[in-house]
This record gives C-alpha cells, structure tokens and sequence, in this order.
C-alpha cells in the first residue's frame, strides 16, 4: 500500500486539522540546526595599521585591536583591500551593506538603491520563522540626514531603520510567543493547552492509521509522530525548544552615554535568545549611526571628554575620527576599535554556550558573524 501525503490526511479523521503539525513524509523528524547571520557594526572606521593581523608562517598575530579575539582566532576570517562604490560620502559609505550607488530620492535623503546583504539572506532562511530579521540599534541617532542611520534595506530606497529600545525588542520578538507574568498568561497558557489537545488528536489519528499501513509507511508514521511528541514537549514546557529560554524583560535607560556597554550586551542578549528559540536568524548589532558621537568614558576619564577638538561640531569617538592624524588621538581610537572587538568576542561567547538541539554542536557553529 502507497500513500501520498495528501491520501494520507484523507485517510485520517483529523483531515485538514494534521496539515498545520505533520511536515512532508520525506522529511526527517529531527532537522539540522538552522544556518543564522549577524552583522557586528561599530562607526567611525578602524585604525588600519593597528587592525590588520600579520602571518607568522601558518599562524596568525592578531593586531592590537583584534587582540580580545585570541581565544577565537581559528574562526576568524580577516578581509582587507575591498573597496567602495562610490557617490557617498565619508560616513554612510562605509556601513551600508547594500553594494549600491545612493540615489537622492523624493524626500531629498540620499538612500541606497538595492537590497542589503542581510536582507537578502533573510529572505532565503527566514521565510519560515515568525520575524525575519531583528535590527538592534546602540543609541543610533536618527538626524535629518537619515541615510547615516541604516545598514540594511528591504529593497531599492527601502532602509531599515534600526530599534534602540530593548523594551521594543523583546516586545516584538517574544510576546505571545512563552508565558510570562503579565495579565495575559492565562490566555497564553490556554493557548498552549489548546495546541496540545489538536496535536494529542493528531497523534491519535495517525497511531490508529499505522495498523493499515506498510511498513515503509509505518516508519514515516513513526517519525511524524516522534516529530509530533516534540512538540508537545515544547508547548509543555515554558520555551519553543530545548536551547529556546525566556530572556529576561529589559528595564534602562537604553540612550545614556555610560549604559552604551549594557545595552550592548542585552541587544546581543536578545538577539541571541530570539535566534536559540528560531524565531529569526538574521540580525544585526548596530552601535551608533555613521559617525557617531559616542563617548566610551568607561575606558578611562579621557575617552569621556564631549569637547569639540576639531571645532567641525564632532565630538567623543567621531572627534578623534576627525582628528586621526595626531598620535594621541590616534592612540585612543586603538583603545575605543578593541573594545568592540571584546565585543564581538562576548557574541561570539554567547551563541558558543548554546547548545543546538539533537546534537547539533552550538550556535556558534551554525551562525556567521560579519564585523563591518
């Protein structure tokens, strides 16, 4: 006996109630770990000489901004010597992940006039997932000039802006989706419940239909209903899977200078949780606009001084950009270029101690990080 997957769902009292809960009969139950992208973007450019790693034979010596990545060094892949398209100006054209020229459009912003590179990964591996991509801002300004403000678009003219909040974050990303303690548990816990009762007729169904069947098709049974227990597991429990953990709900200020490294952390934080439970798999950590002002003060009291040093109206991490010439300011932006890279480094440290279900290795295994 023969059964396509459309005679099968015929074949059950469950009819159209299965097609939402069994995948295709050729599918394994227990699916590879997703393939995830996250964009890493810290403003103002890099100091060249002080980032670039040199060879020494077949090892490679991290430069003194890349130095907090020494323990991660084998995964690293530095790119060096690409160029810009041009009709930018200084700020905007190195952050955009487009490839594109700009284009001044109708509301005399100067957008870029292709999709961005994030973009089109999330559509080809988040059409599945409930959000397709997750765009973290650090205190990103949004200026008139607000094409210094996205690195991604959805299409030609399309930025995205990115979300400073936290708050905002979570609220997208998680509610509705685990029960937390809020008025509307019991409507979520009802939910659940409900789920449950359709899969636990599902799983009836199909145990019943397995007497009638070959044993090919008892063994794609077998595995549908093993895909089916899974779940209930999952909407028994308070996460979407094994690795998936309800985040804490953020509460900061999220635009003060000083809470720059906090709110760093719990974008990455969210942006990490939102990816364990597969709720997306694209994102990016975004710290400040092109040209930001940031001063990181917490790395000593004169990385915290907001003069204007070159009387062109940049201040913080933008001013020494401007100034980049004289050794002192030179020498500071080494020091501001290796914390981010420490960073990358607690990213990274975060996706490596995540688990993937099934004996999928971890996070950081199935997830690129790009650093621009």
């Amino acid at each position: 006996m023969s059964l396509n997957r459309r005679n099968l769902l015929k074949s059950t009292a469950a009819g159209a109630v299965l097609a939402p809960f069994v995948p295709l009969l050729s599918r394994s139950a227990h699916a590879a770990p997703p393939k995830r992208l996250i964009v890493f973007y810290s403003s103002n450019g890099t100091v060249h000489e002080r980032w670039l790693p040199k060879m020494n034979g077949n090892d490679l010596v991290l430069s003194d901004i890349l130095k907090p990545l020494e323990a991660v060094k084998s995964e690293l892949l530095v790119v060096d010597g690409l160029d810009y398209v041009g009709g930018w100006s200084g700020h905007e054209l190195g952050m955009v992940l487009t490839g594109s020229k700009p284009k001044i459009a109708e509301d005399n912003q100067n957008w870029g006039t292709s999709i961005s590179v994030d973009q089109a990964v999330a559509n080809a591996l988040g059409s599945g997932t409930r959000i397709k991509s997750i765009e973290a801002g650090i205190q990103v300004d949004v200026l008139n000039e607000r094409w210094l403000t996205s690195l991604s678009y959805a299409g030609p003219l399309q930025p995205l802006i990115p979300e400073n909040s936290p708050l905002k974050i979570f609220d997208r990303v998680f509610a509705g989706v685990m029960p937390t303690a809020n008025p509307d548990t019991a409507k979520l816990q009802q939910r659940l419940l409900d789920q449950k009762s359709i899969i636990d007729f599902v799983a009836s169904d199909l145990s019943a239909l397995k007497t009638k069947l070959g044993a090919d098709e008892q063994q794609r049974v077998d595995a549908h209903l093993q895909h089916i227990r899974d779940m209930e597991k999952k909407l028994g429990s308070t996460s979407t899977g094994s690795a998936c953990v309800l985040p804490t709900r953020p509460s900061l200020d999220f635009m003060a200078n000083n809470n720059i490294p906090t709110v760093g952390r719990v974008q990455m934080d969210l942006l990490v949780a939102a990816m364990a439970c597969d709720l997306t798999r694209v994102g990016t950590i975004q710290y400040g606009r092109g040209g930001a002002n940031h001063r990181l003060s917490w790395l000593g009291a004169d990385l915290g001084d907001n003069s204007d040093i070159k009387g062109d109206g940049t201040t913080g991490i933008h001013g020494l950009a401007h100034n980049e010439t004289n050794p002192a300011a030179r020498a500071k932006l080494v020091r501001c270029h290796s914390w981010y890279a420490g960073e990358l480094a607690y990213l990274y440290g975060k996706l490596k101690a995540v688990q993937e279900p099934g004996g999928g290795g971890t996070m950081a295994d199935n997830t690129l990080i790009m650093w621009v």
